[in-house]
């Protein structure tokens, strides 16, 4: 199993973010939308990633990972990586693939 290396990451995404004009999300939204749980984060997050109301079936199937932080976090990721998902820049997604392969190693 390979480590990961967070401070590296954390350098690179800087390096790669300070490259960039403008961040694919507003922290001040991040932060106001990791503070809300259940449904009300699911229809928030749709609305600032994917830009449209949550679908029935999407709403259903994370409303209750919602509740935890932990949760929040990776249907955050899940929508950022979401094919539909065409706004972020290639180093993101990239940096967000990463993440997510790590996690399921």
């Amino acid at each position: 199993m390979s480590t990961f290396d967070c401070r590296a990451f954390m350098a690179s995404v800087r390096q790669a973010a300070g490259e960039q004009k403008t961040a694919p999300l507003d922290w001040r939204e991040l932060r106001h939308l990791l503070r809300l749980e259940g449904t009300a984060f699911v229809m928030h997050a749709y609305r600032i990633v994917l830009k449209r109301e949550a679908d029935p079936t999407g709403l259903h199937s994370y409303a209750q990972r919602a509740r935890h932080f932990p949760g929040r976090l990776s249907i955050l990721l899940s929508l950022l990586l979401s094919p539909e998902q065409i706004a972020l820049p290639a180093w993101l997604r990239r940096s967000l693939s990463a993440i997510r392969r790590f996690k399921k190693g």
